[in-house]
């Protein structure tokens, strides 16, 4: 949650670092990166109060939502830790009841979650490969590679595995990066 300035520049530092990015989004080819930055501070403004702040937070919502829908994203605020890592533009869908570490990466056509109270839970440093869908009542450990194309729809406590399949079954007991790296 990012509840003070500090922790917005914290989050962006931690964004930008795994984007891979070194300032300021450019004016053209930088959409994901402007997306995390409108992400981040409209979930700072929503924690803030006062005249000035709820007119910020509206305009970011604002944002936040027409970016969202030029580039396929449907991810709601308060749901990814510091990190986060979007590959590039396309279908994205997060539940608002999934939770997810720092320093995940994303893939297009993934789903997160689904719409009831049940939560998806991610533990850090997660790679969601290209069309993965996590459904149901998930939780996975820390350092866990999911593959492309696979249906997650059951808890893996592990740490450090590689997943995959429809449904999905460990795969490999070492973190496996590379299998979802295009």
């Amino acid at each position: 949650m990012i509840k003070t300035k500090a922790d917005l520049i914290q989050f962006l530092t931690a964004d930008r670092e795994a984007l891979g990015k070194t300032g300021r989004p450019r004016l053209l080819g930088d959409e994901v990166w402007r997306f995390e930055i409108i992400l981040r501070k409209h979930e700072y403004f929503e924690y803030q109060s006062g005249l000035i702040n709820g007119i910020c937070r509206r305009y970011y919502a604002y944002r936040h939502h027409r970016l969202g829908l030029k580039l396929g994203f449907d991810v709601p605020t308060r749901v990814f830790g510091p990190g986060l890592h979007i590959k590039h533009h396309g279908s994205l869908v997060v539940s608002e009841n999934a939770r997810v570490g720092r320093n995940c990466e994303l893939h297009q056509g993934v789903h997160i979650g689904v719409d009831d109270e049940r939560t998806v839970l991610i533990g850090n440093d997660c790679k969601i490969g290209p069309g993965a869908k996590l459904i149901d009542h998930v939780t996975l450990g820390n350092d866990v590679a999911v593959e492309a194309n696979a249906l997650v729809n059951h808890p893996f406590l592990h740490d450090h595995v590689t997943i995959g399949g429809t449904p999905a079954t460990i795969i490999d007991h070492q973190w496996g990066a590379k299998v979802v790296t295009m």
